[in-house]
């Protein structure tokens, strides 16, 4: 007799199981949302910073320093100035040259200076000093501030 009770309950919650599962949730719609814009930069008025940015090398404690910036189409080449400090102490200085490229939409020219993979202390705040230079003379700024991470 017991067993007669258990094969019941048994089958009652096997039904009970399809039938739950039988139930369907009406579709829901698809969430749409509308892309942000892209901000489109306005015409290029001198030598400038846009972007400073590094790369890590994976698996070691050494990291690529870049910058990408903007000048006007009258210079040809612009030199970077790389000074790395750690705790208020020079760690290094890379000078890389990069020649422009022109860029007729915003009536100027763009250039990017990298570093070689440099040796550079993860986890602790590295202040990078920019010095831009270009081929006319014209001379421009630029810092950031990167705690760069582990390997």
């Amino acid at each position: 007799m017991i067993c007669y009770v258990l094969v019941a309950i048994l089958a009652l919650l096997w039904l009970g199981s399809l039938v739950g599962f039988g139930k369907k949730n009406p579709p829901q719609p698809p969430v749409v949302t509308a892309p942000a814009p892209t901000p489109i930069p306005g015409p290029i008025k001198g030598l400038a910073c846009e972007r400073m940015y590094y790369n890590p090398v994976i698996g070691f404690a050494k990291y690529y320093l870049s910058v990408e910036g903007v000048d006007l189409t009258t210079a040809k080449t612009v030199e970077c100035t790389f000074n790395i400090s750690v705790n208020k102490k020079a760690v290094d200085k890379v000078v890389v040259e990069s020649p422009l490229t022109a860029v007729p939409q915003r009536d100027g020219a763009t250039f990017r200076c990298s570093t070689k993979a440099l040796d550079l202390e993860p986890t602790v705040p590295t202040i990078v000093d920019l010095v831009l230079k270009d081929d006319k003379g014209v001379s421009a700024t630029c810092s950031g501030s990167y705690t760069l991470p582990k390997p």
